[in-house]
């Protein structure tokens, strides 16, 4: 509970690599059902970035065109997204999230 704490102010404040975190959070706390996860995880992160972004409006953080934008490509991604996942399959799924994290992991390495 203490690493989703965690997960959840970094996500308010940074936000980059988020999702990645909730299923590590979310498989140490017990959950194997990778669609349940991800599913439980959308719900933590539009939390997480409904608070955060509560916040920003409120102190003219916001640059608007950018969030229709952003807005656009979220609701596709999602919608779309889901669909894909479960043809993909479960075992599929979380071997593409296992990559994706190792993927960012070594990013962030090679570029410092």
């Amino acid at each position: 509970m203490l690493f989703q704490l965690a997960v959840g102010l970094y996500g308010g404040y940074f936000g980059a690599g988020i999702g990645i975190l909730m299923l590590a959070a979310l498989s140490i706390m017990g959950l194997q059902d990778i669609h349940e996860m991800n599913s439980l995880k959308v719900v933590l992160g539009g939390s997480v970035n409904g608070i955060a972004s509560v916040y920003f409006i409120c102190n003219r953080m916001v640059s608007w065109p950018y969030v229709m934008l952003m807005a656009v490509a979220a609701i596709l991604g999602g919608y779309f997204g889901a669909g894909a996942a479960r043809k993909l399959g479960r075992t599929a799924v979380r071997r593409i999230v296992i990559g994706v994290g190792f993927a960012m992991a070594v990013s962030l390495f090679v570029k410092k």
